[in-house]
């Protein structure tokens, strides 16, 4: 894996939402500076993300994501791993929260072609994916799975079919 910072975040807090996690990236990694959302964006642009073209009817925290995914692709020599404690917790089991992280994500292609933010995250909810994820959703996201769980005594065990 490539160096880079790493923000980890516990999505059990009932205070973490996707503002407050956009507006983190926005004062820790672009000197809290805004970027403008565009209305919207090509065609060409969204299918070589393999998402659907935020516009001017998307929400505006989708879009939002969107421009601060292309700042932080622009201007970071190295990747942010975001980790997640918890993506489905309170105030985060929003269709348009889960959107949004998803195109953070997907929109984040660096000049190398190599996503300049990384998602690790947890659940707690053992049918999140079915609950929280279009198959678009799920496809931005790009998880790699473990179905394997570490209790609190270290032990693995594993979860099989999820």
């Amino acid at each position: 894996p490539q160096e880079g910072d790493v923000l980890t975040l516990d999505g059990f807090d009932r205070t973490i939402n996707i503002e407050e996690i956009l507006t983190t990236l926005v004062h820790l990694y672009l000197g809290g500076h805004e970027p403008r959302p565009r209305s919207s964006i090509s065609r060409e642009k969204a299918l070589s993300l393999g998402i659907a073209p935020p516009t001017q009817g998307s929400p505006a925290v989708v879009r939002r994501a969107l421009a601060i995914a292309e700042r932080m692709a622009a201007t970071r020599p190295a990747p942010l791993y975001l980790v997640l404690h918890n993506i489905d917790g309170v105030g985060l089991r929003y269709r348009h929260t889960q959107d949004a992280l998803a195109i953070l994500i997907a929109g984040s292609i660096g000049k190398g072609g190599s996503r300049m933010i990384r998602l690790a995250s947890s659940v707690d909810h053992v049918n999140a994916s079915g609950m929280l994820w279009t198959t678009q959703t799920r496809a931005c996201f790009a998880w790699v799975s473990s179905d394997h769980v570490h209790d609190s005594m270290g032990q693995v065990s594993s979860l099989g079919g999820i």
